[in-house]
């Protein structure tokens, strides 16, 4: 059945997609439909109950090139900054919404990628200046959802936003904490045999600046790359 108006994916449909995953057996399986999912040929998926939002289709390209490469994305958001003017009946208000980048993405520790890239990958990535990291392990692993790697200190805030009648006004009014980064566990991934088979880390980095906007997609993929992980996921079939 076919999403409704807001995206939102009918019980049967949510349903049929979690099937779908746990029927998986091969991570490469799991970035091929992860990847129909981003290009909206799936309804939802186990962690999303509902089409992408459309502030991802700018960051498309981008999260398809990091499945690639192995890692397969399950959260993004794109840098958000201008105030814009908005109604609502019948008044005009003004709006901001201020979103810091971020990207949380799973990565295998036993398949194509040596387990010892995917430590060395972690370390650059937690050792860059421009972003924050934290990386853990699932509940089904033997660690059961221990914290492996942070340089997070005290609160991360990566979405807020504020209202107000007029520009000046917007300008006076606090801001409203909507997102804080922190580690997040997905009991959902424990019944696909595709992803607990090769042991995945649960990854999660974001923006440490509210001002500068960069591609944090594209940094991701370049510290990948740097760490010596190769697109080794170009081809994906359908299933193996």
């Amino acid at each position: 059945m076919d999403p409704g108006k807001d995206g939102l994916a009918d019980k049967a449909s949510f349903d049929a997609a979690c099937h779908e995953w746990q029927m998986l057996q091969h991570y490469r399986a799991a970035l091929y439909l992860n990847r129909l999912f981003l290009n909206g040929e799936r309804p939802c998926t186990f962690y999303h109950d509902r089409r992408p939002e459309e502030e991802s289709d700018e960051l498309l390209s981008g999260l398809l090139h990091l499945h690639d490469h192995g890692l397969l994305t399950i959260g993004s958001q794109p840098f958000r900054r201008q105030p814009e003017r908005l109604e609502q009946g019948g008044r005009e208000y003004w709006y901001q919404l201020r979103q810091r980048p971020f990207l949380q993405f799973l990565v295998p520790q036993e398949d194509l990628i040596p387990r010892r890239l995917v430590a060395k990958f972690c370390r650059f990535l937690s050792a860059h200046p421009r972003i924050v990291t934290l990386v853990h392990y699932h509940h089904h692993h033997r660690h059961g959802g221990k914290l492996l790697r942070s340089n997070l200190h005290g609160e991360h805030v990566v979405t807020k936003d504020r209202a107000a009648m007029t520009l000046k006004e917007l300008d006076e009014e606090p801001f409203r904490k909507l997102t804080v980064l922190k580690q997040e566990m997905m009991d959902e991934l424990d019944a696909i045999e595709a992803l607990v088979r090769v042991e995945c880390l649960h990854v999660t980095v974001a923006s440490r600046s509210w001002d500068i906007n960069f591609d944090l997609l594209k940094l991701v993929k370049d510290i990948a790359v740097e760490a010596g992980i190769k697109p080794a996921y170009a081809e994906s079939p359908e299933s193996e």
